[in-house]
């Protein structure tokens, strides 16, 4: 036992040395310190503890002191993530949607970009068309990120061959890269690129907008992104278990650090026409604009997996019919569901009287039933006024969805910019003048 315990972390430790360096005098001694207790617990702890478990648990606390990007692997298979976020390893449900905007605007949208992607992207922008896509513009404000690899290649297509798209650095000199565009670029420089951001664009996604912010080939517009601009790399520990984790920061052209952790307040940035760039973390738009109405609710019911469930239904229906009636059946369908579930702790983020009531029937059992049907009529009047109230949004988000499952019969194949996301307006607004957009961007 103690052999192969001990053998197990002098593996894991020479993995983690040959990594990080061997600057650590006492690495070694605490290796050691932490095989002594796992030894002491399997052998003296008053129930008997399996070896596996202690040291899923040891690797557990280790993870715990990293960051998102950390996990343990069994066979390609997540064993064990730092955290369960929405935006940990365990966020398997990830989407995008390419169409168009009045008639001719390429929209294209991540909330993640998966591997092999770029393939999909590529096809779409060199479909030909009547009218050709006069403007591009990447929505990229609930992206958190995606493949390094593909974030590299989606940047190159809006940029010339050898222009400078990232760079990484790490404490390992194989995590010192430079990255560059590949070949010509698949978007003509006459035709206009703008991207949205927010405080959720992340890492990859981040990559992607600093680099065409830096050649000055795309317009960014929102608000400042969440300056968590990593890379993580698998690490093998064995035949069948891997150590996924943080490994580098991503740069700019520019030589600035996107991640807030290594940005360096004091050195100034600039594209590479010598135009100032903000020396803040995270990537700064050049116009701000916040799309407030109607993003809790889209959140909110993307969280609680409702279009999904939905779009899944509707499509085993084999029902054809216009946007109306989806959103109609779509509508019935989120009542039908939060009455279902209304009671479960997840859905207190969408119907925010569910705790105040629930806590009341708490405290006095003969009012649980009234509460509970006070409780229902009350979510369903709230309910129905937030999906009323943003329905542009949601046919919007509904558009997404059915285009992903290949239904896009069932509703328009064009996308309609909500008048409350005054993000995508000012996009659309500065397209239609141009004037702005080419005095940015200097064509």
């Amino acid at each position: 036992m103690k052999t192969s315990i001990f053998l197990a972390a002098t593996i894991a430790g020479s993995l983690i040395a040959d990594v990080f360096g061997r600057d650590d005098n006492n690495f070694y001694s605490d290796i050691i310190r932490l095989d002594n207790c796992a030894q002491k617990i399997h052998k003296n702890y008053v129930d008997s503890i399996p070896s596996s478990k202690l040291t899923n648990a040891a690797i557990s606390g280790m993870l715990r002191m990293l960051d998102d990007n950390s996990g343990y692997f069994f066979k390609d298979e997540p064993v064990i993530s730092a955290r369960k976020s929405s935006d940990s390893l365990e966020y398997k449900n990830t989407h995008h949607f390419a169409g168009l905007m009045n008639g001719s605007t390429a929209y294209i949208w991540f909330d993640y970009i998966p591997d092999k992607i770029s393939t999909e992207v590529e096809k779409f922008l060199k479909k030909k068309r009547k009218p050709p896509v006069d403007a591009v513009i990447l929505d990229l404000r609930e992206c958190r990120g995606g493949f390094f690899n593909e974030c590299v290649t989606i940047a190159g297509m809006f940029l010339h061959k050898n222009s400078v798209i990232a760079s990484t650095k790490g404490r390992a000199w194989a995590q010192n890269k430079e990255f560059k565009g590949r070949s010509k670029p698949i978007v003509p420089d006459s035709v206009p690129v703008l991207i949205l951001i927010s405080g959720q664009t992340a890492s990859g996604a981040e990559l992607i907008a600093a680099a065409l912010q830096y050649h000055e080939r795309a317009i960014l517009i929102g608000d400042t992104t969440a300056a968590t601009g990593r890379v993580g790399s698998m690490l093998p520990l064995d035949k069948s278990n891997m150590l996924m984790m943080t490994t580098a920061f991503i740069y700019s052209p520019a030589g600035k650090c996107i991640d807030r952790s290594g940005f360096d307040k004091d050195a100034n940035y600039t594209t590479f026409r010598q135009r100032e760039i903000a020396s803040v973390p995270g990537v700064v738009p050049d116009f701000e604009a916040v799309s407030v109405k109607g993003r809790s609710i889209i959140r909110a019911l993307k969280e609680l997996h409702y279009f999904d469930t939905f779009i899944k239904e509707f499509n085993s229906t084999e029902i054809k019919s216009d946007s109306r009636v989806v959103f109609e059946k779509f509508r019935e369908f989120v009542i039908e569901q939060s009455e279902t579930v209304y009671n479960a702790d997840s859905t207190s983020r969408l119907f925010a009287p569910s705790l105040l009531m629930n806590r009341i029937a708490a405290y006095d059992g003969n009012l649980s039933d009234q509460m509970n049907v006070a409780l229902l009529h009350m979510q369903r009047t709230f309910l129905l006024e937030q999906i009323d109230n943003n329905r542009q949004d949601i046919e919007n988000e509904l558009n997404k969805y059915l285009w992903l499952s290949g239904n896009l019969q069932t509703t328009s194949k064009t996308l309609q910019a909500p008048e409350c996301d005054h993000c995508l307006q000012k996009a659309l607004s500065l397209l239609q003048s141009k004037k702005d957009v080419w005095k940015i961007l200097k064509k």
